[in-house]
């Protein structure tokens, strides 16, 4: 840790997408239907290894969103069945790896954090309760196809491991603002440390001239939609008017919940942006 304190210390989240915390509708009392739905998306999001950042949604201010190519809500559950984020980084790895992003404090790099769980199990009569029982399994062959930063190209990749004293440059592929790279076989945790420079990626390693601009999105129009009631608790809850959602719901009334929790969060936080369109999947994706 101390070596590569430039890694760690005072480093922020620097995920491409966002996933809001339903803190709003648990102050509201529906703890079951919003946890759950956020817990389930979440899983679903580290399973497909999409780089994301997590964010309470009474702080979700069109400042702190317009930074995210995405937005995923618990509104966001019916539909990432189908979900392909075209427009995010990608990686090939086994369900045992979970991936995350940051920038250090001094930026020029936007670091790409591994984590293997795989392990073998010990038997019952195994067990120990020790360091022994931490059969771990290496994992290897994990590919990575990155989307360089907005406005940055990338100049190189480093892996670092704790297993290795030193940092190995990686050989990388470039196509457009496309970066890919199979990372080196590692035990528990390694970190890509990606460095950038201003300036938009070519396929021929090059740059283009530093980004300028902010990026923006928009919020649709939800009036006029029936809010959410006050409370939510299991006990004496009616799923067919509040749009309670647990395991097994219906899609149709999940589809209504996830309306009503859109109105929640636009009412509370995005202000109107000239869309007069009735979608939830402007909390999915941005324009």
């Amino acid at each position: 840790m101390k070596q590569h304190d430039d890694v760690y210390h005072a480093s922020t989240m620097a995920g491409e997408a966002v996933l809001l915390h339903p803190r709003s509708q648990l102050q509201q009392g529906r703890f079951t239907d919003a946890l759950s739905a956020f817990h389930s998306v979440g899983e679903k999001l580290l399973n497909d290894h999409i780089l994301f950042d997590v964010l309470p949604d009474d702080m979700a201010t069109p400042e702190k969103l317009a930074r995210y190519k995405r937005v995923f809500t618990i509104s966001s559950l019916p539909e990432l069945g189908a979900e392909n984020y075209a427009d995010l980084s990608r990686f090939a790895a086994p369900a045992s790896v979970r991936v995350s992003a940051s920038y250090p404090e001094k930026r020029g790099t936007w670091d790409i954090h591994f984590v293997n769980y795989n392990r073998k199990e010990p038997g019952e009569k195994e067990k120990t309760g020790l360091i022994a029982d931490e059969n771990l399994i290496p994992v290897s062959g994990i590919k990575a196809d990155l989307v360089s930063p907005p406005g940055f190209s990338v100049d190189k990749v480093e892996w670092m491991t704790p297993e290795s004293a030193g940092v190995k440059e990686l050989s990388v592929e470039r196509s457009g603002d496309r970066v890919r790279f199979t990372a080196p076989e590692f035990l528990v945790y390694a970190v890509a440390r990606v460095h950038l420079s201003a300036g938009s990626s070519r396929s021929d390693g090059k740059r283009t001239a530093g980004f300028t601009g902010a990026t923006s999105r928009t919020a649709p129009s939800l009036a006029g939609r029936e809010a959410l009631p006050t409370s939510d608790s299991e006990a004496g809850c009616d799923p067919t008017a509040c749009g309670h959602v647990a395991p097994g719901t219906p899609g149709r009334m999940a589809s209504s919940m996830a309306e009503n929790y859109a109105e929640d969060i636009h009412a509370a936080r995005m202000p109107e942006r000239g869309r007069s369109a009735g979608s939830v999947a402007i909390f999915r994706h941005r324009d």
